[in-house]
């Protein structure tokens, strides 16, 4: 067995990130009883520094570097977000409460705001 390119490496590690079927919540309340308790504007740096894996990190860089004055991008970034957070991909935007949709748009928000030095250099 070879040691896999950096390329190949990346390219497992978003797969991995975008095919995962578990969720750490049990359900729906846990989960917005998570957010309403978390700091998430800290959690999504946690993203992008890596802290919840790269292929997390790569799917936020990936989605950053696409977006577009065309497309809802707190959307954009708010679905690799609530994946990484949910453990899986998050499907229940309606069916949050209003208070944990505007923690959620805030900090992606505040996130956006910060100065952001991490145009994608992977080979994806």
């Amino acid at each position: 067995m070879s040691i896999p390119s950096d390329k190949e490496y990346q390219t497992n590690e978003l797969i991995r990130f975008l095919n995962s079927k578990s969720s750490f919540f049990d359900n729906l309340a846990d989960f917005e009883e998570w957010i309403k308790n978390t700091n998430v504007l800290e959690q999504i740096e946690w993203i992008e520094n890596g802290s919840y894996g790269c292929g997390a990190c790569l799917a936020l860089q990936n989605a950053y570097n696409h977006l577009s004055k065309h497309t809802n991008n707190n959307a954009r970034i708010g679905n690799v977000v609530l994946q990484a957070f949910y453990g899986m991909q998050f499907t229940k935007w309606n069916k949050l409460s209003k208070d944990v949709q505007s923690i959620l748009n805030n900090a992606i928000e505040q996130w956006f705001k910060q100065d952001k030095d991490f145009v994608i250099k992977s080979i994806l």
